[in-house]
């Protein structure tokens, strides 16, 4: 009689837990073989993958196809950006007022460190990506991604937070990248 409940429970709850290892965050590492590679060809060889940071994926543009996000060390941002078509925003200084990515490249590492960027490839498995983006100067000890709706589409945005403490979201508004101050919610998110 104690086989047959155990047997029923197995039964029961095994599809639930099932469903609940399928539905987990997809690691960016493990379904991205040769990262370096991609970040390389479509940004250029001075960048390189920062190790400290997981790579995100999620629709951050709200076309229904997947994007990706990396943390990178290096890289000449607008050197590079006529030459590997992407470009170069400033998110954190533009809510400031000082967006303009030609005077802000200009300013030093928040954290003495050296510069991370943000690299977002937009419809990344595709042979010609939709948009590419290097984000400079947001400052964050923390990232992952979570959902939002934001003008009628649901997205990925990505959640920061700093050293002392602050949140912050880094949203896709349909034309550039913006920093938003708030409550990142860094709780059930894979980090770094």
């Amino acid at each position: 009689m104690r086989c047959c409940r155990v047997l029923l429970l197995l039964v029961i709850f095994a599809p639930h837990a099932f469903s609940q290892q399928v539905s987990a965050p997809k690691q960016a590492e493990a379904s991205v073989p040769n990262l370096q590679a991609i970040i390389e060809t479509q940004f250029g060889p001075g960048y390189k993958l920062d190790p400290d940071f997981t790579p995100q994926l999620g629709d951050f543009d709200g076309d229904g196809e997947q994007d990706i996000a990396v943390v990178a060390i290096g890289g000449s941002p607008l050197g590079g950006a006529s030459g590997y078509n992407y470009k170069v925003q400033d998110p954190y200084n533009g809510y400031f007022g000082w967006g303009n990515p030609r005077i802000t490249s200009q300013f030093g590492s928040v954290d003495g460190g050296p510069p991370r960027r943000i690299l977002i490839i937009h419809s990344w498995q595709k042979p010609t990506p939709k948009a590419k983006y290097v984000l400079i100067n947001v400052p964050f000890e923390k990232w992952g991604i979570n959902k939002k709706v934001f003008k009628k589409k649901l997205i990925n945005i990505i959640e920061i937070q700093e050293s002392s403490g602050m949140g912050a979201i880094v949203v896709f508004d349909g034309k550039k990248y913006r920093w938003e101050p708030g409550d990142a919610d860094m709780s059930d998110s894979p980090r770094a």
